[in-house]
């Protein structure tokens, strides 16, 4: 049985639109604003216009994930059971979480309340390679594309997609590159994964937001921190890939 990945990152949040730190924060000032509510509804509007219908949904259970997983599969015709999990949660960012981005140089670097990213890749690998298996998403002989939506963030989206491509498991398919790793709200990542044994996944597409091209009413996608900013981030957390 064929299994595409879709990947997703959350909408928009009060606290992104304001630049300070999420991390695990699940409060109020991360929950999705009016333009990430928007943003997921267009990109649940997209997906039904275009015939993509998931069998089977994961969620970061932060709020601002689920929220936008939940308006996605709203507009599914039959929408599957939306499983919430603490493994696809952006990293832990400690004394960093609710701090403005600039203010993160009077850290020190890396900052030892941040969950290392060596603990953030393990985690992720291990839910990745756990759906995965025949017994989460049964191995068949028909032909029938299973649809898998995963709604994440974008930080440990970016960790989850190098270890695989760094793992040998994840290659890009022609013309598709993830030069720059900057993940912007709602984008959709796809992957399309060996249908013999699940050893190995191609990416067909990586950050697409072409279904946020010209949407009324609809803020654009920009990225919400500066480049003096995310690289004022990448030096408190050394080896962090930054999402935009």
């Amino acid at each position: 049985m064929p299994l595409e990945l879709y990947l997703i990152r959350h909408g928009e949040s009060k606290a992104n639109s304001a630049g300070i730190v999420q991390g695990q924060l699940d409060t109020e000032i991360t929950e999705l604003n009016e333009d990430g509510i928007a943003q997921s509804t267009t990109t649940a509007q997209y997906l039904k216009d275009t015939g993509i219908t998931f069998d089977s949904a994961w969620t970061s259970d932060l709020k601002r994930a689920k929220k936008t997983a939940e308006i996605i599969l709203a507009a599914q015709p039959n929408p599957p059971l939306l499983n919430e999990t603490a493994s696809l949660r952006e990293t832990n960012m400690g004394d960093l979480q609710g701090q403005h981005f600039t203010d993160l140089e009077k850290y020190e670097s890396p900052h030892p309340s941040v969950e290392t990213q060596a603990a953030v890749a393990e985690r992720l690998v291990t839910f990745f390679e756990r759906i995965l298996e025949p017994n989460t998403i049964p191995l068949t002989t028909n032909d029938k594309l299973h649809r898998t939506l995963l709604v994440t963030h974008g930080g440990v989206l970016s960790r989850l997609l190098q270890s695989l491509t760094t793992s040998g498991w994840l290659s890009n398919a022609p013309g598709v590159s993830m030069e720059g790793w900057f993940i912007l709200n709602t984008s959709i990542s796809i992957i399309r994964v060996d249908e013999e044994d699940r050893t190995k996944g191609i990416m067909t597409q990586f950050g697409g937001v072409e279904h946020m091209k010209n949407t009324t009413g609809v803020k654009p996608l920009l990225r919400p921190k500066t480049e003096e900013e995310i690289e004022r981030l990448k030096a408190v957390l050394a080896d962090t890939v930054v999402a935009a």
